[in-house]
């Protein structure tokens, strides 16, 4: 369960244990690359790559600091140039979707951000140096952030009703721990999520809105908003507020999104309930929509998720704790 409090040890954990797994029909099964920012207190540079028993690597841990000795404006340009090696060692492209190491137990567990390119990096990279000074925006306030910067830095300045709240002032979590980082892979999906709740032997699989799938790069311009932030927990920000036209992605629009289904997903939940102990547990699966890829990504894992979904979800887990509490009383009587 500790394992699940992790974003990083949960990437580790999905990148080693999904290495040749496939669905029911026969699609690989992986996690999204990633690379794995912690910062501490900018007093040192530790690069570790981290590797597998793959011919390919899909991750890369990386401690990234800065030389106190240097400009602050060297650092950052030093700091970011060597996190944007690293994500080119990890072959990780652009877009990228940021997300906080803590994967439960704070609000901060669920704001995120989709980076497009370079200049998202160096913006990011601003952020992660300005110390007591970092901000994350409230949820109310985080798309008008993403696509209206300047008047919601304006807001957040004011001191009648500040939007913003400075994350070195959560007494719940260090500033180290709010400023560590999972960069990942952002991969196209047909804007479709499937969420998969284990209960035991029994799995349920439901679709859900997503992330919209973005443009190539050749098709951003000047509208293009670099940075969009939003909060896992609300509705997902729409391709508009990246500063796209719906019609720069209606080919993905027009596609009719595969169903999954419980047995198609079977083997990927016989993997991760020996890889992680669990019997009551959660997990985020997306369909690439790119033609050259018929692949299935596993992005999160949840334990005891909340099962909102899931009909009579009372009367199932009574049943299911009831059939443990029996098995387990006759295991004891055959010994």
């Amino acid at each position: 369960v500790q394992t699940l409090m992790s974003r990083s040890d949960i990437a580790h954990v999905l990148q080693s244990c999904l290495h040749g797994v496939r669905s029911a029909s026969g699609r690989s099964v992986r996690t999204p690359r990633y690379l794995v920012v912690e910062e501490d207190d900018f007093d040192d540079i530790d690069i570790q790559r981290a590797s597998d028993n793959t011919n390919d690597d899909h991750c890369t841990h990386a401690h990234v600091h800065a030389d106190p000795w240097q400009p602050a404006s060297q650092t950052q340009r030093s700091r970011a140039s060597r996190l944007q090696q690293k994500l080119d060692a990890a072959d990780i492209q652009y877009p990228l979707i940021l997300k906080p190491l803590i994967a439960a137990g704070t609000k901060q567990s669920h704001y995120m951000s989709v980076l497009l390119g370079r200049s998202a990096l160096d913006a990011f990279d601003r952020e992660m140096g300005s110390d007591d000074h970092v901000h994350t925006c409230n949820p109310s306030k985080v798309n008008s952030a993403a696509t209206h910067p300047t008047a919601a830095r304006d807001e957040c300045n004011s001191k009648q009703q500040p939007p913003c709240q400075s994350r070195a002032s959560n007494n719940n979590n260090s500033s180290t721990a709010n400023r560590s980082y999972l960069f990942q892979e952002y991969v196209n999906h047909n804007a479709t999520l499937y969420k998969v709740y284990v209960l035991g032997d029994t799995v349920h699989v439901y679709r859900r809105h997503s992330l919209p799938d973005l443009p190539p790069l050749s098709q951003r311009s000047d509208s293009t908003n670099w940075t969009v932030k939003f909060d896992s927990q609300r509705p997902y920000p729409k391709l508009q507020d990246f500063g796209f036209q719906l019609a720069t992605s209606q080919a993905a629009c027009d596609a009719d999104p595969v169903t999954l289904t419980a047995t198609e997903v079977a083997p990927i939940v016989e993997t991760l309930r020996q890889a992680f102990g669990l019997e009551l547990f959660g997990f985020d699966i997306l369909l690439s929509s790119s033609k050259q890829r018929n692949e299935l990504l596993v992005v999160d894992v949840n334990y005891f998720p909340s099962y909102k979904e899931v009909p009579n979800f009372p009367s199932l887990l009574a049943q299911y704790l009831t059939h443990r509490v029996l098995e387990s009383r006759r295991e004891r009587e055959e010994r």
